[in-house]
C-alpha cells in the first residue's frame, strides 16, 4: 500500500536510509519527508511554512511566537496576541468575579468601574497561597475562595487594611 503526504500528495516511504543505516517510518505518518523531515516530529496538519503563524493576526517569525506549554499547538499565537488575550480572559473572569459577589462594594455601595473593585479577605490565614493567581484557577474554585472575602473598592479595601472600616 503507498501512502501519500496529506500536504502535497506526495509518496511517504516506509523506510529511509540515514547516517548509514536504515530507519523505518511510522506506519502512522501523514507527511513525507519534505514536508515533514525525519526527527522534527512535526505533526501539523498545517503546511511547513506555515507552522509558526499566529491565529489572530497571522505573525509567521518563530522568534514572535508564545510557547503556550505540552499538550497544546505550541505555536499559534504570537508573543503580542498571547498578552492580549491572556489579559482579556483576565478581565472578562474578574468581571464574572465581581457579578459574583454582588457587584458593587459592600461598603460604600460604590460600583462604577469594576477594576476599581478588589477582595478583601476577611481572615488572612484563611486566605488561600496562591490568590494573586485567581485568574488562571477554574471558577467553581475561585467562587469558593470568594466566599472567604468582601467585595470593596479600592479606597475602602485600604481603609479596612488600615482597621479604619468600622464593621470588618
Amino acid at each position: 500500500m503507498v501512502r501519500q503526504c496529506e500536504i502535497c500528495n506526495g509518496i511517504i516511504p516506509s523506510r529511509i536510509e540515514i547516517d548509514g543505516s536504515m530507519k523505518l517510518l511510522s506506519n502512522h505518518r501523514k507527511f513525507c519527508l519534505q514536508c515533514s523531515p525525519y526527527g522534527n516530529h512535526n505533526t501539523s496538519k498545517r503546511p511547513v511554512d506555515k507552522l509558526y503563524q499566529c491565529k489572530f493576526c497571522g505573525e509567521e517569525d518563530p522568534v514572535k511566537m508564545a510557547h503556550k506549554g505540552k499538550g497544546r499547538k505550541a505555536y499559534n499565537l504570537c508573543k503580542e496576541c498571547f498578552n492580549k488575550d491572556n489579559i482579556e480572559r483576565g478581565r472578562k473572569k474578574k468581571q464574572y468575579l465581581v457579578e459574583f459577589k454582588g457587584g458593587k462594594c459592600e461598603s460604600c455601595g460604590y460600583s462604577k468601574v469594576f477594576s476599581a473593585l478588589e477582595f478583601h479577605h476577611l481572615e488572612a490565614k484563611h486566605k488561600d497561597p496562591q490568590f494573586k493567581n485567581m485568574r488562571y484557577w477554574d471558577l467553581e474554585k475561585a467562587k469558593k475562595e470568594l466566599e472567604k472575602c468582601l467585595l470593596l473598592c479600592s479606597n475602602c479595601h485600604r481603609e479596612a487594611h488600615e482597621k479604619l472600616l468600622g464593621k470588618i
